[in-house]
């Protein structure tokens, strides 16, 4: 995982979330936007589109803390 904002590109792996309900999930950085914005796609569910979390739900620099097994997956998946 990237340790600073800066070192994100694409193939970096993050956390990201659909919302402040919802946990968060690894996801890989597709590609950056000029908007300082991200395209992601979460690693678990490639099946799942790509999506650009707003703004208060960007991708986290640290390490992750859940599993697939482990929880049911973004809310998408529902």
């Amino acid at each position: 995982m990237p340790g600073s904002w800066d070192a994100i590109k694409p193939g970096s792996l993050v956390l990201a979330t659909e919302g402040h309900a919802e946990g968060w999930f690894e996801s890989l950085v597709v590609a950056t936007r000029a908007d300082d914005r991200f395209l992601l796609r979460w690693r678990d569910w490639p099946e799942l589109p790509e999506f650009t979390p707003a703004a208060t739900n960007s991708p986290c620099c640290t390490p992750p803390l859940t599993r697939r097994a482990e929880h049911p997956g973004p809310a998408s998946l529902h």
